[in-house]
């Protein structure tokens, strides 16, 4: 079974491998830089830099191509934590409507008091 799994897989990455032409291209000339660069020792800096190249198009076009789902992740990312932060701060927000003041030491919607009842309770002291 699990021999049956391994085949499915690699089938899978071969097939989307030799499906796209472009992801042929980018393998083909990256195996013959390579060959060149670390087998033969034909120029090494030169087919590095090839290969350097070849991946960095490569990658450009994959992130491309992926452009649309990535920026809908990005958005339903940006959608949950603004609507966590809503939710967590709703006490807050229904305690100043109220015209309350919110104690974030205490976690509790207190009255309002003018300022010179904080310095009576002060002198209070």
């Amino acid at each position: 079974m699990a021999e049956d799994e391994n085949k499915s897989f690699w089938r899978k990455l071969l097939g989307l491998i030799w499906r796209n032409p472009i992801n042929s291209a980018c393998i083909v000339t990256i195996l013959y830089c390579a060959l060149q660069a670390f087998v033969l020792g034909n120029s090494p800096a030169v087919h590095k830099s090839v290969i350097a190249v070849v991946v960095g198009i490569w990658l450009f076009l994959f992130v491309a191509e992926h452009l649309f789902k990535l920026v809908l992740l990005i958005i339903a990312a940006g959608i949950v934590f603004f609507a966590y932060l809503y939710w967590t701060g709703s006490d807050k927000r229904l305690c100043e409507e109220n015209g309350g003041h919110w104690n974030a030491k205490i976690e509790k919607c207190e009255e309002k008091q003018p300022w010179w009842h904080k310095l009576t309770d002060f002198f209070k002291q």
